[in-house]
């Protein structure tokens, strides 16, 4: 009866052995980075199966929204910063009027990978259309100070301080924006 339990006492510890294994190959493969290089096949695989006519934009496009926030969470379960999911996402919570929808990813993404610029700004600028003005000028801000050659950002910089009638500082990211060949007045909302 001993070596029975002891036996069975292994097998249960090998099977909880290998499950862990099985959660960490998992985990890890959740959160990836969408810039590192190393992730470069994974992200193909991803993108093809959830972001292409066939998959998200036909059912965007027919008006499945959940069905489209399956395909989006799906991408940004695994590339948390993934630009355009991030984008589309914000878009899609415009149009189901949950203008708020992006807000959690977008915090996930600037938690988990703080060094990138782009994903400050679209976050800053998801802010500003939201109306949380103040905090979107902080993203954007911080979008700068990490790359202030990322032109965009003072589009959007721009446009939120034209929004809240601060015309003095939207004249001033209009001009850094002009010094790295961004004319901000010409570009299209």
């Amino acid at each position: 009866m001993r070596r029975l339990i002891g036996k069975s006492i292994l097998i249960l510890a090998m099977i909880v052995v290998s499950l862990n294994i099985g959660k960490s190959d998992a985990q890890e493969m959740l959160n990836m980075d969408y810039f590192d290089p190393q992730y470069k096949g994974k992200l193909i695989t991803v993108e093809s199966y959830h972001l292409t006519k066939e998959t998200f934009w036909k059912k965007f496009e027919s008006r499945q929204y959940n069905y489209a926030l399956q395909d989006l969470s799906f991408v940004l379960r695994y590339f948390p910063n993934h630009p355009k999911a991030l984008q589309l996402m914000e878009l899609l919570g415009k149009i189901t009027q949950q203008p708020h929808l992006a807000i959690g990813y977008y915090e996930k993404a600037v938690r988990l990978y703080p060094q990138y610029a782009l994903t400050h700004a679209q976050y800053g600028n998801c802010l500003v259309d939201i109306g949380q003005t103040e905090e979107g000028i902080g993203r954007l801000r911080r979008a700068i100070q990490i790359n202030p050659k990322l032109a965009v950002t003072y589009y959007w910089l721009w446009d939120a301080y034209t929004k809240i009638g601060n015309l003095e500082m939207a004249r001033q990211i209009a001009e850094k924006a002009k010094e790295l060949g961004l004319n901000v007045q010409d570009r299209p909302k």
